[in-house]
């Protein structure tokens, strides 16, 4: 299990649609359109640094490097379902360090008559 896959469950078990790892903050989650911090302690550096090698492929690795932002998918196992869930995720650099952005997306892509 990746470090991250313990955030993202906790998105998914919230009902959230985003979640934020920023460095030099603690995570944050999207609800209901607003960002709500997760109780942790803000994370340093090297440790968003670490979350972010740990599931970006060597490409995604020079990218990131290279142009400073990578967008990626990221895919998990929703351990209450045992389906794989997947996320539009983006790497990128700001003042403070690494940011890592990760966007529930669905599994299904809706029909016009789901959309409404």
């Amino acid at each position: 299990m990746k470090t991250v896959d313990t955030f993202l469950a906790e998105l998914l078990q919230l009902g959230g649609s985003d979640l934020h790892i920023p460095a030099g903050c603690a995570p944050m989650v999207r609800l209901h359109g607003e960002l709500e911090p997760l109780p942790y302690q803000a994370f340093d550096a090297d440790y968003v640094r670490n979350v972010a090698l740990e599931i970006l492929s060597p490409k995604h690795q020079d990218e990131l490097f290279e142009e400073a932002s990578v967008d990626f998918i990221y895919e998990m196992e929703d351990v209450t379902t045992g389906s794989t869930r997947r996320f539009r995720s983006n790497a990128f650099f700001q003042k403070n360090g690494l940011n890592l952005v990760f966007r529930a997306v669905g599994n299904k892509i809706p029909t016009i008559q789901d959309l409404g």
